[in-house]
């Protein structure tokens, strides 16, 4: 059994750097990570994870948006194709008012925003908080329609944080495409989740949910059986694969979007 881990969130930063555009170098890396992990007979281990590897979220969002080939200047292609919606799980609302949005920046940026602790021996994403705001994107088609949500989506991994983006289709709520820009997880392994273009093309048209319920599968042993909801995991990296797996249905479940996924096609005027 993985040991319990006792993570906080990063605060859910995703926004803020597609504002700065912090990680431009998508080869760059940080120093060696040290965790300290809680197993679940509470003694401390500590867990030295590989080097941390970002690509720039602005350009990952347009990649999983399906606009990273349009010749614009980033900036202006989010003004024309993206349409940013706040969500707040804790009111169960969601909103395109500018000033709530910007009062979510600047909490952001303040370090100020408010996480819900989960329950004993619950696990959001592999972490043991989950922030109460969060920011998404619907995309919009050159005619005006809006076709696809792009999540932001954060969580544990085998060795490392794991942070990326994910497209649904707003229709049946498929999944459209996904892409990480943030992973720390073993080179040539579980690092694949952030390089390995053939499988990240499996999570295409891949269904998450069943009679209302996140039940996405990342298979390691037995790709035989794979399903609509299901796709093959990374050789060698069961670990990373599981946490791709929950951080999926954990977000896309009922502590996460789930509950506001109505809310939002409403919201895309469908």
């Amino acid at each position: 059994m993985k040991p319990y881990k006792t993570v906080i969130s990063s605060l859910f930063l995703p926004s803020v750097l597609l504002l700065s555009g912090c990680f431009d170098d998508s080869h760059s890396s940080a120093p060696k990570e040290v965790k300290q992990v809680i197993s679940s007979d509470g003694a401390q281990h500590i867990k030295d994870s590989g080097k941390i590897v970002h690509k720039d979220p602005r350009r990952t969002l347009l990649d999983v948006a399906g606009l990273g080939q349009i010749h614009a200047s980033a900036k202006q292609i989010m003004h024309t194709y993206l349409q940013p919606v706040l969500v707040d799980f804790k009111q169960a609302s969601v909103t395109e008012n500018q000033a709530a949005i910007e009062a979510f920046h600047q909490r952001q940026k303040s370090h100020q925003l408010t996480l819900t602790s989960m329950a004993d021996g619950q696990l959001f994403a592999g972490m043991n908080k989950r922030p109460d705001q969060a920011l998404i994107y619907l995309v919009k088609q050159p005619q005006g329609a809006i076709d696809k949500v792009v999540f932001p989506i954060e969580g544990e991994g085998y060795l490392s944080q794991l942070k990326g983006f994910i497209a649904l289709d707003i229709h049946d709520w498929h999944i459209d495409n996904i892409a990480f820009y943030q992973q720390g997880e073993t080179p040539s392994l579980g690092g694949h989740i952030m390089t390995d273009q053939t499988w990240l093309a499996q999570f295409h048209g891949k269904q998450i949910y069943q009679q209302g319920k996140p039940v996405f599968k990342v298979i390691s042993k037995h790709p035989a059986s794979l399903d609509d909801h299901a796709i093959d995991g990374i050789s060698g990296a069961t670990n990373t694969s599981n946490s791709v797996q929950n951080l999926i249905n954990d977000w896309m479940g009922q502590n996460g979007f789930a509950p506001l996924l109505e809310k939002i096609q409403k919201q895309a005027h469908l």
